[in-house]
């Protein structure tokens, strides 16, 4: 997960999933990243940079840029991915 200073844009990357633009998210495990709280929302896919990278909008502001630990993520098709951290690790 990835954040940018004061931006609401969250680019999420997954090298096992293919999105598009109108998908549905949910992280279902708690995430916290920048002062971007995911905590079992649905997020709407809004853009897609990649084929492994896609962008959600958050109800507020990040505090910082970079990126951060991450949990779980299903689509509404029943996908499941993992979210790594920046050392490839995982955090269930």
């Amino acid at each position: 997960i990835a954040t940018t200073s004061g931006s609401k844009v969250v680019t999420i990357t997954d090298t096992g999933y293919n999105p598009s633009v109108g998908d549905f998210v949910t992280i279902t495990s708690t995430v916290a990243v920048n002062g971007v709280i995911f905590a079992g929302e649905d997020y709407q896919v809004q853009t897609v940079p990649s084929s492994t990278t896609f962008t959600v909008t958050f109800a507020s502001n990040a505090s910082g840029t970079g990126t951060g630990s991450g949990g779980t993520v299903t689509t509404t098709g029943g996908y499941t991915y993992h979210v790594f951290n920046t050392s490839g690790t995982y955090n269930p």
